[in-house]
């Protein structure tokens, strides 16, 4: 593969979040890159890619078969992003896979109590899937080391890391909000615990200030419910963002004194990332992801409201002596970009 004038991404299972952002993150900077490539993105009916620029073509995969007919395809220069490989072998190609929960096993399935039975079935198939299939790629890449050892432990290629995220924008803003937590409010997320923490906050008569990002879907309701019933107390103050944008993400960066992160589960955790390089202090689940991606921060249990309550104790009370953490991931988008385009 050598200096192609079109690239091609499978796309089709990405819908929201991170992985949205991240290919957005990727098509830009791939057209940055090189002015005179067009790119080619195949997405399911449901999505979208906000990246207005004539060099991209959509196409829509409407249905289950034409998502099956287009990964038999015959394929060149191309980039797998919906964490599955194609059906027939496509030589110069590369898979990412960015979704933690494909990578689990049936063992890891059954006994997570967070997922219903059906999405434990749908990801057991996906995870079937990849084993047979990850070999027809030209090479497979993720983005921690974590997720390394889970691919590698039943992908039979080595696995390369190669993680990336967008950087945020910095902005002279005052600090508004102790604490943010900046994501989509799946399961995983812990939201309801985090709410409980602050609950907890508020009934001791500790103030805090908070910033979250709650949609107002049905499955949020109980969420969002929560949240109206600390403001009603008026010790812990809560302003819920609902669904922002990246400029909005950034903007409650900037007026946070730190990020509260208690995800339960994470591929790779980039509000972590962008809230580091701008500065932020970090409290953070005390879980091997979190021993991948930074050294430093405030360390708790995610399962236990009480052990999230002391840490955000700690930081109101002595903010200054939090140890700074260091972001431990570097972005390695240009090495994809080189694959891709056929220069490394």
């Amino acid at each position: 593969m050598r200096n192609p004038r079109a690239v091609t991404i499978y796309a089709q299972n990405v819908n929201i979040g991170g992985a949205k952002i991240l290919l957005q993150t990727l098509v830009q900077r791939l057209l940055s890159a090189h002015p005179e490539l067009r790119v080619r993105v195949l997405l399911a009916d449901s999505q979208d890619l906000d990246v207005d620029d004539s060099r991209i073509t959509k196409e829509i995969l409407r249905g289950p078969w034409q998502k099956v007919r287009a990964m038999w395809r015959r394929e060149e220069n191309v980039l797998y992003f919906g964490n599955l490989p194609p059906l027939r072998r496509a030589k110069d190609s590369l898979l990412y896979v960015h979704n933690l929960y494909i990578t689990l096993t049936p063992g890891d399935l059954l006994s997570d109590p967070l997922m219903s039975v059906g999405q434990k079935l749908k990801y057991g198939l996906l995870n079937t899937y990849l084993r047979c299939f990850s070999r027809r790629a030209g090479s497979v890449a993720c983005q921690t080391p974590a997720m390394k050892s889970r691919l590698e432990a039943f992908v039979s290629e080595s696995v390369e890391v190669l993680p990336f995220y967008r950087s945020p924008i910095a902005q002279d803003l005052p600090k508004v909000f102790d604490f943010c937590y900046v994501g989509i409010p799946t399961e995983h997320k812990n939201h309801g615990r985090f709410l409980e923490a602050l609950s907890v906050l508020s009934q001791e008569g500790v103030e805090a200030r908070v910033a979250l990002t709650i949609s107002d879907a049905p499955a949020d309701r109980a969420l969002v419910a929560a949240v109206e019933q600390l403001n009603q107390k008026g010790v812990v103050t809560v302003r819920n963002w609902g669904l922002v944008s990246f400029e909005e993400a950034c903007s409650i960066y900037n007026q946070s004194r730190s990020l509260f992160f208690p995800s339960l589960k994470e591929s790779f955790g980039m509000p972590v990332v962008e809230a580091l390089e701008l500065g932020l202090p970090l409290l953070i689940s005390d879980l091997p992801y979190a021993d991948a991606l930074v050294r430093g921060g405030i360390r708790f249990d995610p399962y236990s409201v009480d052990s999230m309550v002391a840490a955000m104790k700690q930081f109101l009370n002595q903010p200054e002596g939090v140890p700074r953490p260091e972001l431990l991931t570097e972005d390695a988008s240009e090495r994809i970009i080189q694959r891709l385009m056929g220069e490394g």
